[in-house]
This record gives C-alpha cells, sequence and structure tokens, in this order.
C-alpha cells in the first residue's frame, strides 16, 4: 500500500444520498408535504471577510474576503481570527463561509415516512415527484422517533478546506467573475506632478480581482468604445465616520479620519516622507475629491483604519468635509488616466469596466456616469488678501498661486500656470447679491469711490485667478473695511 503525504480536510457534505417521493412524505390532514421557507435577501450576507496573521516574514495583519457577485459592501460578516495563515488558506475559509450562508437561505421542513429509518443527519436526500425539488438537499436535522420532523438544507458542495502540501484555494471553473466597484476622479495636480494628467483618473476593485478590466466610454452607453484596460485593483473604501471641514495645507495633529478599506493595508510613515508625497489618499465630498495626506495609519478593527496627523487640501482641492459613507481611493498609483480633451467639459460620460471574457451587458460589468469638470486645470485661489481705503477709493490686492511646480522654493515668482495673467473681482452684499464686478491683469485693483463709498456693511468681496479652459478658479474672499472718518 502505498500512502500519500498530503492531506486532505473535507466537510460534512452528505455523502449518503436517498431517493424519496415527495408524495410519500407524512402529511397531517390536508397540508402539503413539504413546507418551503426562503430567508429574505435583506437579511442574508453578502461578504465575508477574515483577519489572521499572515504567514510571512514579518507576521502582520491580513485580511482575506469572499464576497457575493455584486460588490456593494452591505450584509457583511467579519471574524477576527488568531490564527497564522496562508492568503490561500484563509480565501478558502471565507470562500466556504459565504457558500454555506447563501445555501441556509432556503429551507424545507417534512416528516419522514417509517420506511427512512436508516435516514441519518448529514444524509443526502433527492425529492422527485410533482412537489419534488431540483436540488440535492441535506438533513440538518432530526425530531421524534415514529414520525420524524426533517429539517433540510441545500446540500453544500464544498471544495476541500486544504488540499495538498500547500494549502491553497480553488476557485470554482465556471463561478462568474465579481461585478467591480468602479470610481472615476475628477483630481487636481498632485505636489509632485509637473503637468496635467489630462482626464479623469479612474480606479476599480472587485474581490477576487478578475483579471484586466476593460474600461468603454462614450457619451452614452450605447455608443461606448474600449478605452484602455484597468490592469490591477485599487485600495478603495469609504469613510467609517463624517469628514468635518478643515484646513488647506497646514498639518492638522488634532483631527482623526476613520475609513475602511474593501482590501489592502496602510502605515505609517515619517513626515518627511509625507512631505515628499507619500500616503495619499482621496475622499469624495459634496464640492469634489479631496486630497489628503496622513502620517500615522492605526487598524483599530477589521479592515477599519484610524488615520492621524493629516495634511488636508492638497492641490487646491476642497475641504468642505464629507459624509459618512464617502467613497475613499488610496492614490497608490493603482489605476489609469481617462485621456480626455476640451470638448469633453461639462459633457455627461458613460463608463462600462467588463471583466475579461464578458460582453457590455453581462451581469458582471459596472456601468457609472461621470461629469469631467477639468479640476486640473483650475487656478488655485488667491492668499494674502488685503483691502485698504486709499482717500474714497478701496484698494484690493492679493497673492496669486500656481497649480504647477508650485513647491520650487530656489525662484522668486512662481510659474503662472496659465496662458495669461488674469483675475476676476466681485463684491457682494451679506445676501450675496452682486454689488459690483471687475477684472484685472494685475494681483490688484482699485474699486472707484463711486462704488466703494455706497458698499453696504457686510459686504465683503472675492476673487479667483481666471483659466482660458475651464473660467474662473477657487475663490478667496475677504472683507470689506469701513471707509476712513
Amino acid at each position: 500500500m502505498t500512502w500519500s503525504t498530503a492531506l486532505t480536510a473535507w466537510p460534512r457534505s452528505a455523502l449518503a444520498v436517498t431517493s424519496l417521493d415527495a408524495s410519500h412524505c407524512v402529511r397531517a390532514g390536508n397540508a402539503p408535504p413539504l413546507v418551503v421557507t426562503h430567508e429574505a435577501a435583506a437579511g442574508r450576507v453578502r461578504e465575508v471577510r477574515i483577519a489572521h496573521i499572515a504567514d510571512d516574514e514579518a507576521y502582520s495583519p491580513a485580511m482575506a474576503s469572499a464576497r457575493g457577485l455584486d460588490a456593494a459592501v452591505e450584509g457583511v460578516a467579519e471574524f477576527g481570527l488568531r490564527i497564522l495563515a496562508d492568503t490561500g488558506q484563509a480565501q478558502g475559509w471565507a470562500q466556504g463561509l459565504l457558500r454555506s450562508d447563501e445555501a441556509g437561505a432556503l429551507g424545507v421542513d417534512l416528516t419522514l415516512p417509517p420506511s427512512l429509518m436508516a435516514v441519518e443527519a448529514g444524509d443526502t436526500l433527492i425529492l422527485s415527484g410533482e412537489t419534488g425539488m431540483d436540488a440535492p438537499l441535506m438533513v440538518a436535522s432530526l425530531e421524534g422517533v415514529a414520525a420524524r420532523q426533517a429539517a433540510l438544507v441545500p446540500a453544500s458542495g464544498r471544495d476541500p478546506v486544504l488540499a495538498g502540501t500547500q494549502p491553497s484555494s480553488r476557485e470554482p471553473d465556471l463561478a462568474p467573475p465579481s461585478r467591480p466597484v468602479l470610481v472615476a476622479l475628477d483630481l487636481p495636480v498632485l505636489p509632485g506632478e509637473t503637468s496635467e494628467r489630462g482626464g479623469l483618473w479612474m480606479a476599480a476593485f472587485a474581490a477576487p480581482w478578475p483579471g484586466p478590466l476593460t474600461l468603454h466610454a462614450g457619451p452614452d452607453a450605447a455608443s461606448v468604445v474600449p478605452v484602455l484596460e484597468l490592469e490591477q485593483p485599487a485600495s478603495l473604501g469609504c469613510l467609517a465616520a463624517d469628514l468635518p471641514a478643515g484646513f488647506e495645507g497646514r498639518w492638522d495633529r488634532a483631527s482623526v479620519l476613520d475609513i475602511t478599506l474593501f482590501d489592502g493595508a496602510l502605515e505609517s510613515v515619517a513626515p518627511l516622507s509625507v512631505l515628499s508625497g507619500v500616503n495619499q489618499l482621496a475622499v469624495e465630498g459634496p464640492e469634489g475629491w479631496e486630497i489628503i495626506q496622513f502620517a500615522s495609519a492605526e487598524l483599530i478593527a477589521p479592515s477599519q483604519w484610524r488615520l492621524r496627523d493629516l495634511i488636508r487640501g492638497l492641490g487646491g482641492s476642497a475641504i468642505s468635509g464629507a459624509p459618512s459613507g464617502a467613497h475613499v481611493v488610496v492614490l497608490d498609483g493603482a489605476g489609469a488616466v481617462l485621456p480626455l480633451d476640451a470638448n469633453a467639459l461639462g459633457a455627461p460620460l458613460a463608463l462600462i469596466a467588463v471583466p475579461p471574457g464578458r460582453s457590455l451587458d453581462d451581469v458582471s460589468a459596472r456601468q457609472v456616469e461621470a461629469l469631467y469638470e477639468g479640476v486640473e486645470y483650475r487656478p488655485l485661489s488667491p492668499v494674502h488678501l488685503k483691502a485698504v481705503w486709499q482717500g474714497d477709493e478701496l484698494a484690493l490686492s492679493w497673492i496669486r498661486r500656481t497649480r504647477l511646480e508650485g513647491d520650487a522654493w530656489g525662484i522668486g515668482e512662481v510659474a503662472l500656470g496659465e496662458a495669461q495673467e488674469l483675475y476676476r473681482v466681485d463684491i457682494r452684499d451679506s445676501a450675496d447679491a452682486l454689488l459690483w464686478t471687475g477684472e484685472s491683469t494685475l494681483p490688484s485693483i482699485l474699486v472707484p469711490a463711486a462704488t466703494a463709498l455706497e458698499l453696504p456693511a457686510g459686504a465683503y468681496w472675492q476673487v479667483a485667478q481666471m483659466s482660458a479652459r475651464t473660467g474662473p478658479g477657487r475663490w478667496a474672499q475677504g472683507v470689506v473695511p469701513a471707509p476712513l472718518s
């Protein structure tokens, strides 16, 4: 006899098979022979996550997950195990748990006839007859002696949890690919970038990753064409708590940012590394995507991270905050640029991500709508606003910023970054009604006395640098001082 050194662990999966005509089941009066129940979809698990210890040199925290066809993060079952496991082994556990939960959504109750006294819990019944079921059912429990009440669930034909000398997980050959999460980011020019990227940054995630996703784009779903491939999954997630409004471009040591990542890990770095451009992520808010950097990352629960030592509003991005559940994308290079020209500005865009070997109308394809506003071409808001009375005239001044190569400290004036230097200045009352507007090719303007002396109390002024491509950039706001007596 030859003994194999491989180890195989099989689940209890109904090895004995018995055929039963459903009409032979014991009836209570006129009651039907079978009682079939279906669990509501809203109460079922859509994803299983298992936190464990990675079998690597660092024994680092790791996460394995399995989810249904739709990638919506809803109905999540999370398990924290202090167990050393490799990725394939942990993924196999997650897949088995998910399959068991899906199988348990269907239940059948019946009373076995006396002829089936040999049937035991764990056996498989194949029901025939007019009221029979198409799929084999496993006996989950038995009660009674003469008339035995049987609770049946679908027989789960699983792969072995462990197979071979190296633990691994096999995907079913016919399993459909996961439907990806697809995100289109209209981002500003980021620190370290020397030019505009020329389009939307596209990122996608699916678990398991089906392979390169083909991205189709067009003005509507009927006219999309393939434009690029997304080779690898991005680190996507969502806010675990509301993000309040913040301040731009300075260290925020007091605030925390709590996020949930669908997959992947974050790490803490030195402040100097943050200033060199690492640890960037984007948060989708009501005014667009905010770019945030962080120095400290702490895993506080499976898939949940608490980020501290923040720098917010990078690239002049919005700092108005975002609600819990808002999209989060880690900007680590996993993604691709969808090239768009000036004709695409402000026009609706249909985007469809299709897994390998699938069609546009396949259930695993993901379609989203996007609007390209050219945030990367939008000038930054001016700074150091001043309003000074010069006799009866009001002198307004400011200092411009640049969205391109603005970190070069060795030069005097930063690069203009626009075709020409032009600013728009508005003066409004406390109800936001426009009182006066003007344009200037210099970082200053003089409001004539006839207008300045008639300005009401509570009036304010705002200034924006102009772009030939996108119009006014982000506005900066200042108060109008009272006239000199």
